[in-house]
């Protein structure tokens, strides 16, 4: 219907309150156009929730599991070497804890080999590598492994098999339970035919004899000639096990 305005009254109208004041109301098209928008935006977010639950629901699932499940090794023991007589040298001794580490766990997970302090005995023993693992923690070398002497030739004796553990994790990486699904199996002691001290006496004069008379170098074996068995055999010069187990480049160049 028409609106009648009376021209008297405008003046005390509250201007400030809207008084007086004529409102269209919404066109329908504007109305359409919102509704469009809000239909296509709900469709949208139904189809990708649709997408992420459903159709790759399954990869994301396991995703999440996999970030809640570690797996690790566990090295296996290395065997340990012994000459005629019993005498251990070569074994294992567990790495020591980390400085200002809050758990009695030690440095590393594998064991470290250690020789002989005695003479002469090098290239008999040889030398083993340790496991090697990268910058985020993934083992690339998984062996601890014989590089030549006793250790490289009887080495799938003295080797044994890793083993693997898997363990629940929080988000804070901090481990909630452990389950051993392969249990590792150490390698198994071997007894040389040589006598240690023997051995490392014939090194000692073997040896002053070489820088006696000027030999760069020389080697020497004792054999029983009953059972052909080797009960001494040694080279000049030596290196040592121990530096060149554990990569010390300035102990290794001492003996070059």
């Amino acid at each position: 219907g028409d609106i009648v305005l009376d021209s008297s009254n405008l003046a005390g109208m509250a201007v400030e309150q809207f008084e007086g004041r004529i409102e269209q109301p919404v066109a329908s098209v504007a109305i359409l156009l919102v509704g469009a928008v809000f239909v296509v935006a709900a469709a949208a977010f139904g189809w990708r929730a649709f997408e992420l639950q459903v159709q790759q629901g399954s990869q994301y699932a396991l995703a999440a599991q996999e970030n809640r499940l570690a797996h690790s090794l566990l090295f296996a023991q290395r065997g340990v070497i012994y000459d005629r007589r019993g005498k251990e040298l070569a074994w294992n001794e567990s790495a020591p804890v980390a400085e200002n580490a809050s758990s009695t766990e030690p440095s590393l997970p594998y064991a470290l080999r250690r020789y002989t302090d005695l003479p002469g005995l090098a290239h008999v023993l040889g030398y083993v590598r340790y496991p090697k693992a990268d910058t985020s923690g993934v083992w690339w070398r998984t062996d601890l492994a014989g590089v030549s002497g006793a250790e490289l030739n009887f080495d799938g004796t003295l080797a044994g098999e890793n083993g693997t553990e898997m363990a629940e994790v929080d988000a804070h990486n901090n481990i909630r339970r452990r389950a051993l699904i392969e249990k590792p199996r150490g390698g198994k002691n071997i007894t040389l035919s040589i006598d240690a001290e023997m051995q490392s006496k014939l090194y000692s004069v073997l040896s002053r004899h070489a820088q006696q008379f000027g030999f760069a170098g020389g080697a020497a074996m004792v054999v029983d000639v009953n059972t052909g068995e080797i009960i001494a055999m040694t080279s000049f010069p030596e290196y040592s096990s121990q530096a060149l187990t554990e990569g010390d480049h300035a102990r290794v160049a001492a003996y070059s």
